[in-house]
Parts: structure tokens; C-alpha cells; sequence
């Protein structure tokens, strides 16, 4: 009887829009990341060894390996704040265990590579800066309030919907 009422509770468009919110963290984590390293990471990327050396002792692999570390922070940062809102919604919990499942095989077997929404962040940035720097914290902060925003969506969503099942 219990397993009907979760499973009545579950919405798959809370879902999908839970999926993309926890995406828009994990890469807002990651662009704070290459923010904070901003000159080292703009070496990486012009190829540039000698100004990469010269600006940190820290080898390239562990850089690469570092910013990974920090988008898994955003990870575990967006599943607990997605679970402890479906917990306070009352929704099922199957959504925080799908979630889980999804953004941990994700990470663990692709990288992320779908990078259309933080790429055209970064072209909206780049209009307002030509900084490298200032440009990736300027497309972490617009991620990140986004990914608020979707958060209060996704919010009103369910409410709507347990006030609909109430009736």
C-alpha cells in the first residue's frame, strides 16, 4: 500500500528538471574551479607549458584531476540540496534515489561532455568581459542562478501538484 502512494507521488518532469539543476551546479562548481585558476588554467589552454610552470608547482594531471574533484563537490552538493527538498515537499523518494543514480554513473562514466548551456553562458560572459577570469566566475554566478531558479520552478511544480492530489 505504501509502495502505491510513492509511486503515485513520483513526477517525471520533477525528475528531468531535478537532472538539469544538479547538471547546472556540477558545472557551475567546475567553472568556479577554472575561475579560481584562472591564469594557470588560461596556460592549459593556449598550450602554453612554460607560463603554466612558472605559475604553479602542481602537475597538469593533478589540475585536470582537481577541477574533477570540485565538479563532484557540486555533485554531492546538488543531490543532498534536491533530497532535502523532496523530503521537505513530501514528494517520493525515489526521485532523490534515481537522481543519485543517474548523477554518480554520469560522472563516473562521462565527464559531462554535454557543454551547449555552459558554452553559451561563457559566449553571454564574454560579452560582458573580455577577462578569462571574470568571465568563468561571471558564468558560475549565472549557472548557479539559474540552477535557483529552476530550483523554485521545480518548487512550484510540485506544489501544484500535491495541492492537486489533495483535492
Amino acid at each position: 500500500m505504501k509502495t502505491k502512494s510513492m509511486l503515485k507521488r513520483f513526477d517525471f518532469k520533477i525528475l528531468i528538471l531535478q537532472a538539469v539543476l544538479l547538471y547546472l551546479l556540477v558545472k557551475a562548481a567546475g567553472l568556479l574551479y577554472v575561475a579560481v585558476n584562472g591564469e594557470a588554467m588560461l596556460a592549459i589552454l593556449q598550450k602554453d607549458d612554460q607560463l603554466y610552470e612558472s605559475l604553479t608547482d602542481v602537475p597538469l594531471a593533478y589540475m585536470i584531476a582537481f577541477k574533477s574533484i570540485w565538479e563532484f563537490y557540486g555533485l554531492v552538493a546538488g543531490l543532498i540540496l534536491i533530497a532535502l527538498i523532496n523530503w521537505k515537499w513530501k514528494l517520493s523518494h525515489i526521485h532523490s534515489i534515481i537522481l543519485a543514480f543517474i548523477g554518480i554513473a554520469t560522472f563516473a562514466f562521462f565527464p559531462f561532455p554535454v557543454n551547449v548551456i555552459t558554452g553559451a553562458i561563457l559566449s553571454i560572459s564574454k560579452l560582458v568581459t573580455n577577462n578569462f577570469i571574470a568571465t568563468c566566475y561571471l558564468a558560475s554566478i549565472l549557472l548557479t542562478m539559474i540552477a535557483l531558479a529552476l530550483l523554485v520552478f521545480v518548487y512550484r511544480i510540485g506544489k501544484k501538484n500535491r495541492s492537486s492530489e489533495a483535492v
